[in-house]
Parts: structure tokens; sequence; C-alpha cells
């Protein structure tokens, strides 16, 4: 399926607003998407920071989806990709986001701000999803989404950066589909295809065990930044939607409520 047929197929899954989900069913996939909040000004006001992506606040996102996997609620597999987080939860962690949904934008915006030195903050959302193949489906979309947003952001800027005025980039660039895009770049002469994986597709974040010396196994957490594309990540995600449907006894994690 390609971007507007994973829209329509994902969108009825979301709910915006808690209480659109007050109960999540029993034996659902849930994934909960943070999204910051006027992040586009936010990043403006920073005039350090590269455009039309910077290195630097792509890592400040890693660390804080890092955290959140880590701050107590079970998360089988993030993903982030410009100013979102997804989150794969373990089945059963949750009957009512209300209070997960709360807890976990709070966790996320005073991340962002300690790590940013700036106020940040984001929002939640949470889908509940029937199988496997419709996290493959959320988790896809959501990379889909990522390659659609470098498309426009480097247009955008490479057109700034040639001279064309604010307001007209901006409408040259909402006028023009991806394939349009690509076209424009390539006349820009950026290569579209040589842009960097985790602008393009977003980067992964999902546990591995590791065995410390007198110790016992322990868990971390593995970085993806160059997430693979098609049936390929397909196949990753269902591992991750396997290992979250079958989880292992976590006496470092808690039953969020």
């Amino acid at each position: 399926m390609d971007f507007d047929e994973l829209e329509a197929a994902m969108r009825p899954y979301e709910a915006g607003r808690c209480g659109e989900a007050a109960v999540v069913s029993a034996g659902v996939f849930v994934v909960v998407r943070l999204d910051g909040r006027g992040f586009t000004g936010l990043m403006r006001a920073r005039h350090e920071f590269d455009r039309p992506f910077d290195v630097r606040v792509r890592d400040i996102m890693i660390a804080t989806a890092d955290h959140l996997m880590n701050c107590g609620v079970e998360v089988a597999y993030g993903y982030t990709q410009s100013d979102e987080i997804s989150l794969l939860l373990r089945p059963g962690v949750v009957s009512s986001p209300c209070r997960l949904l709360a807890r976990l934008a709070g966790e996320a915006s005073a991340k962002f701000t300690l790590l940013l030195g700036a106020l940040a903050s984001f929002d939640a959302r949470v889908s509940e999803l029937p199988d496997s193949e419709r996290v493959v489906d959320y988790f896809r979309w959501r990379q889909a989404d990522a390659g659609r947003h470098a498309l426009a952001e480097h247009c955008l800027w490479t057109l700034r950066q040639r001279g064309v005025g604010a307001a007209e980039a901006a409408s040259r660039v909402q006028a023009a589909g991806p394939a349009e895009q690509r076209a424009l770049l390539r006349a820009l002469e950026v290569e579209v295809d040589a842009l960097p994986g985790w602008q393009t597709r977003g980067v992964g974040l999902c546990w591995e065990r590791t065995s410390v010396p007198l110790a016992a196994l322990r868990r971390r957490i593995r970085v993806l930044l160059e997430l693979p594309e098609g049936d390929e990540y397909a196949e990753l995600l269902r591992a991750q939607a396997r290992q979250a449907a079958a989880p292992e006894p976590d006496p470092g994690a808690i039953t969020a409520g």
C-alpha cells in the first residue's frame, strides 16, 4: 500500500482524545504516538540548528524515546521521525489509556525540555490494533510519512537557500506531490536517494539481550539508524509484534493503568 492507502486504513484505529478510548479492548496491540506541539516555531527560534534536519535534534528525539522505553511502561518497540515518537506496548499492560497518555506526554515533554534547554511539550494519542499485520501497517504508515516529510522539507529549504522567498517556497512545495518534489530536488541538484536514512525512513529502537559478566542476562536498547524498507521492514516489525505478544517477565517494568 502507498501512503494514502495506509493513511485511510490506519486512521480509524486512532483515537485523538482520551475520552474516545476510555477502555482498551482485551487482546489488542496498543500503539501510543506522541507529537511535538508547536515544534516548527520552536525549532525556527533556535537559530543554531541546521536546516532542514539537525542531527542534534534527532539525537534528542532518540534519547526521549529511549527514556520512554525505560520509564516503567512495558514498551516492545519504539520509532521516531521528525517530531513524533510511536511506542508499541505489550498487550494487556494497559486497560484504560487516559493516565498512560498523560504520563507519557509528561515524561516526553520533561525529557525533551531538559535536553533541548527550552520549553517543549508533546501530546499523545492511542491506536488499538487488532493483529500483528495492523502493527506492520501502522509503522509502515509512519515510515511513509517520514519519507514524505523529508522530501517536502528538503524542497523547502533548498529553495530558500537558492533565494526563493518563504511564502513562495512554501506555496511551491505544498502544490507539488511527492513525485513532483523528487523532480524538483533533482532539478536543484539534490541527490534524493543519497539523503540519510534517518531522515527518510526514521529511527527504530528495539530491545536486545546482553550478557553481563558475573550477572544475569540484561536488556538494552539498540538504535536502528538505517531502518530497512518494504518487505524487510515488515519482517522486522512482525518480529517485534511477536515479542510484544509473548513477553518475558520483566521485573523492572510496572503495569500501566
